[in-house]
């Protein structure tokens, strides 16, 4: 009895231990799902990509100073310059109402001619040394008033730049909105060597002194001006290949001249437009015709049809 119950008791944990195996086992060869994700599918197609991008930013100016005169209350004369117009240092850029300059200068002009009569008249001992030196501090104090109303009349800038904001108009009445407004930015020059600097700045003067001197000038006057300020015809001269480019410099000097004489009182954009219009009617004919030229002379769209010669491996361009 004892011996069957140890047999029994065996053959229970037995079980035991192999139902638990049998468990473990389960889990060892359980699979695990992968995560799923989610894609989506496009046909892929060949495109122009732009290579242009347009933003939008504001330029800080390196410096601002806005034109206004001393007082207020003057009516506006003239305004020399207009929004666009560069402008150099010390420039006249607008005169105010010269009536009270014209007023104090009379003054001035009074009082030094009672010191000139009084000067010999102290000399005769007519009048005290104290009397002449009062006419003398009115004449110094006079003239200071009128050098000072003379800068308040001309208004000149005192930086150079662009004109960017014009406020009033010639025979407006100046109250607190100044007239002129100018900018410069030198900070765009500072990618430079001081070489390089200095070279740019001379020529941003040389074109704004042509930009004056034509506006007061004829064209005749206007073309000569620039021949001699830039040396053009003496760098061609010092050069014996570039004989007929002085030529074609004195036909085209005969050309300006000619146009002046047949067009009193035009300007250089008259004789560009002239000289323009003559160029196109070079090519104007109604007549059947082939016209030679060369390949950059042809590339333009005044042509329904060009035919290139010659277009063979070696031989073009």
């Amino acid at each position: 009895m004892k011996k069957n119950l140890v047999c029994a008791t065996a053959l229970v944990a037995s079980l035991v231990l192999v139902g638990c195996g049998g468990g473990k086992s389960e889990q060892n060869v359980a699979t695990i799902q992968p995560e799923k994700v989610l894609i989506k599918t496009a046909e892929a197609t060949s495109a122009m990509v732009g290579q242009l991008v347009e933003v939008t930013a504001n330029i800080q100016p390196y410096k601002q100073n806005s034109i206004t005169p001393a007082v207020q209350g003057v009516r506006i004369d003239r305004i020399l310059v207009d929004v666009g117009d560069y402008v150099s240092k010390g420039q006249l850029v607008a005169t105010m109402d010269p009536i009270q300059y014209n007023q104090a200068n009379t003054q001035l002009l009074n009082l030094e001619a009672d010191l000139a009569r009084m000067t010999p008249v102290f000399e005769a001992g007519g009048i005290s040394a104290q009397q002449l030196e009062a006419m003398k501090t009115q004449v110094s104090v006079q003239r200071d008033a009128v050098a000072n109303l003379k800068k308040n009349i001309e208004l000149r800038s005192p930086i150079s730049g662009v004109v960017t904001a014009r406020n009033a108009e010639a025979g407006d009445m100046f109250a607190n909105m100044p007239i002129l407004q100018v900018l410069t930015n030198n900070e765009l020059l500072s990618v430079f060597n001081k070489g390089v600097q200095a070279k740019l700045t001379g020529f941003a003067g040389l074109i704004n002194e042509l930009y004056i001197y034509q506006k007061e000038s004829s064209v005749s006057d206007f073309v000569n001006y620039v021949i001699k300020k830039t040396a053009y015809r003496e760098a061609l001269s010092d050069k014996e290949a570039e004989m007929d480019r002085v030529r074609n410099l004195d036909e085209f000097m005969n050309s300006v001249e000619e146009f002046v004489k047949q067009n009193p009182g035009c300007s250089v954009r008259d004789y560009v437009e002239s000289v323009t219009l003559v160029a196109d009617r070079d090519v104007e004919d109604d007549s059947n015709y082939v016209t030679l030229a060369t390949v950059h002379a042809a590339k333009g769209l005044e042509f329904k049809f060009v035919f290139v010669v010659g277009l063979e491996d070696g031989i073009f361009p």
